[in-house]
């Protein structure tokens, strides 16, 4: 336990402070470009898995970090019962996105891709492998919770799905971290 609560502590500060470093390094040569607005439908699914992914990470870090014990009673069944608003999210969030966020060989160039210049649709590169990391991590944990669900692999294998799930929700916070900080 301790070695997540230190591993998380580092994880949340260093991801605080990349985020700032990014955002003021984006900032310092680039003149503000105009925003695409997001249709409604895109605006539903940010906020169904937006939202769903936050209180997951409350729920969640809180009584690892906080209480220092295992979820149990109304975080356990609140947590459970997000999990499957964010399966739903994350589905249809990389339905949405995934022909945009496409890695194309324009993204590649050095010259065309210099302080985040937008050449190849509506993301830069580096938001494009946030959004495959993203959906990466996140099947990562929806799969390894789904595994341990089942008494298939002994109690061995199913505490470590359950470490492996919090792995990959960490890095989920903290690339989220980075992201928001850097586009704030």
């Amino acid at each position: 336990m301790f070695w997540f609560r230190s591993l998380a502590t580092v994880g949340v500060v260093g991801a605080v402070a990349l985020g700032a470093w990014v955002r003021a390094r984006r900032r310092a040569g680039r003149a503000k470009t105009p925003a695409r607005r997001l249709s409604l439908w895109e605006k539903l699914v940010l906020a169904a898995t937006g939202g769903s992914f936050v209180l997951l990470a409350a729920t969640g870090f809180f009584s690892t970090l906080v209480l220092g014990q295992p979820m149990h009673g109304l975080h356990l069944m609140v947590h459970t019962a997000l999990g499957g608003v964010f399966f739903a999210g994350l589905a249809a969030l990389t339905l949405t996105w995934a022909e945009a966020c496409r890695i194309n060989d324009e993204d590649w160039r050095p010259s065309r891709r210099s302080r985040g210049a937008r050449v190849a649709g509506r993301f830069t590169l580096g938001e494009k492998l946030f959004f495959w990391a993203f959906v990466f991590w996140g099947l990562i944990a929806i799969l390894t919770m789904l595994c341990a669900m089942e008494p298939l692999l002994g109690t061995h294998g199913q505490l470590l799905l359950y470490k492996a799930h919090r792995a990959s929700t960490l890095l989920m916070v903290m690339g989220g971290i980075v992201f928001g900080c850097a586009k704030v």
